[in-house]
């Protein structure tokens, strides 16, 4: 997002600012264990959110 740098930079003249780079939304619908294990290999899930039908999770590479 190109724009993401300057949004950053005028926020931090007023607010403390800490971000993260490198996040990726996971979001299923009607999910399964298997799915969910699947998509999320290799990844650190940071966030999980789940309802009986949609999962949604905020995960980063691991790098493996």
């Amino acid at each position: 997002i190109p724009r993401l740098p300057g949004l950053i930079s005028e926020l931090q003249k007023e607010f403390s600012v800490k971000y993260n780079d490198g996040l990726q939304l996971i979001t299923i619908r009607h999910y399964d264990k298997e799915t969910i294990n699947k998509l999320t290999a290799g990844k650190d899930i940071l966030l999980e959110q789940r309802s009986r039908i949609t999962v949604q999770m905020v995960v980063k590479d691991t790098g493996y």
